[in-house]
């Protein structure tokens, strides 16, 4: 399998001469730590497969609200008197809240729009379903509830990533490990270029949130490799932001050639994602925060 090729050139962010004139795929980008061996040497290790986390329409019914669910919203309320609003927009209401003495993120599907009320439901469905496969995922916010209008999710203290702005070489090898994790549990985040979605916990490593957009097939084929390359070249972009000495002669060839479908994207319709993100839901991609609606 491709994808399970290695790690270890963009993972110790050392240069390693001239940048490669062709385009760096997957499998040259993603390096598994394998005592610094590059798993391309050794074709036999190369196939070995990773454990596939395929969706089933078992995954999927998990995620969907059940009635015991539903029930059981009303014996584990959030303490509303003590939550903090931290987003409200079309797609609905994001709070810091309190529920049995721990501090949770709820996002609140019910408060969103009519007329986006399906979409967000979706997209928090989604939500669910990617964190649930990443259960015990260190960095990753635990799953701890969702009936189909109320989402709750673990708190990781913590600074996004455009106030705490991470200089340290060591913050982007974390943060490279965290995705060569999520990867390899079938699970693409799609929404890396948002500086918002990393954050810098309180001992300096980095945490992942927000997986609304996420690729959650577990499929691992041409498609999955393209995605979760792009995922990395996100990493990348903000890696050169605030710790461009480090990165290696690989990582700035994977930088220069962003995937077909990504300069696409921002020939035709980023633009438009812009206005209606802006002039509709209120808010820019680097601030994480949405207007408060009235």
């Amino acid at each position: 399998m491709r994808y399970a090729a290695s790690w270890h050139g963009c993972a110790t962010g050392l240069s390693s001469g001239t940048a490669p004139a062709r385009r760096p795929d997957l499998a040259e980008a993603h390096v598994c730590f394998d005592g610094g061996q590059d798993l391309r040497d050794d074709p036999r290790k190369a196939a070995v497969p990773f454990r596939r986390f395929a969706a089933t329409r078992h995954d999927r019914r998990q995620c969907r609200p059940t009635s015991a669910a539903i029930r059981s919203r009303s014996e584990n309320r959030v303490d509303s008197s003590r939550s903090t609003l931290l987003k409200a927009d079309e797609l609905g209401r994001i709070e810091l809240a309190v529920r049995d003495g721990r501090t949770v993120v709820r996002r609140d599907v019910a408060a969103a729009r009519w007329w986006a009320r399906g979409f967000a439901r979706r997209a928090a469905a989604r939500e669910a379903r990617a964190l649930r496969r990443l259960e015990d995922l260190d960095g990753v916010p635990p799953l701890l509830g969702w009936d189909g209008s109320e989402l709750l999710r673990g708190y990781i203290a913590g600074r996004p990533m455009q106030q705490a702005q991470p200089r340290e070489r060591a913050y982007y090898r974390e943060a490279l490990r965290l995705l060569r994790l999520l990867h390899r549990r079938g699970i693409v985040h799609n929404d890396l270029a948002k500086e918002p979605n990393w954050l810098v916990r309180e001992d300096g490593r980095p945490a992942l949130v927000d997986f609304q957009l996420a690729w959650t097939r577990g499929r691992r084929g041409r498609l999955f490799r393209v995605l979760a390359r792009e995922d990395l070249r996100h990493l990348l972009k903000h890696k050169r932001t605030y710790c461009p000495q480090a990165l290696s002669a690989r990582q700035r060839a994977i930088l220069e050639l962003p995937a077909a479908h990504s300069r696409l994207w921002r020939a035709t319709g980023k633009r438009l994602y812009k206005l209606i993100a802006r002039r509709v839901f209120g808010y820019w991609d680097n601030e994480g925060k949405g207007r408060i609606r009235d």
